[in-house]
């Protein structure tokens, strides 16, 4: 069955994210990021880093919404490195255990809607990282 969604002609959405999280790629080096953007640098231009984002874990039995957690780290980790077409609001967000694409509302553009967005997703060089291309 196909599920019915609303249609809204301006829709009240600012942003969509589509993540897909694994175990951490041991061998994953800095150099790799300059080798992904080479595969997308044209429709990517503008590149930035940020600290990475931790792997969301879901807890459906004794949640706990307080916990908190540290690591003691003898080198620095490795950054997201986050990709973005300015033109239509696309980004990629790449780090060793993620890989990411964003849709955020920039200037007068329309919202492409969801389907449209996961075949972006899944047709994005990064996406073969876990068997989506």
């Amino acid at each position: 069955m196909t599920p019915i969604r609303p249609n809204f002609e301006r829709p009240p959405l600012q942003e969509q994210a589509i993540s897909v999280v694994f175990q951490p790629l041991d061998k994953f080096r800095i150099v790799d990021y300059g080798l992904f953007w080479a595969e997308l640098a044209s429709e990517f231009p503008e590149v930035t880093t940020d600290a990475p984002l931790e792997a969301p874990v879901e807890q459906f039995d004794n949640f706990r919404p307080t916990e908190m957690s540290f690591q003691l780290l003898t080198v620095p980790p490795i950054p997201r490195a986050m990709f973005r077409n300015p033109s239509t609001g696309e980004l990629v967000q790449l780090q060793n255990n993620r890989f990411g694409f964003n849709w955020a509302k920039a200037g007068g553009q329309p919202y492409p809607r969801s389907e449209p967005l996961m075949a972006r997703f899944k047709a994005n060089p990064g996406s073969v990282a876990w068997g989506g291309g």
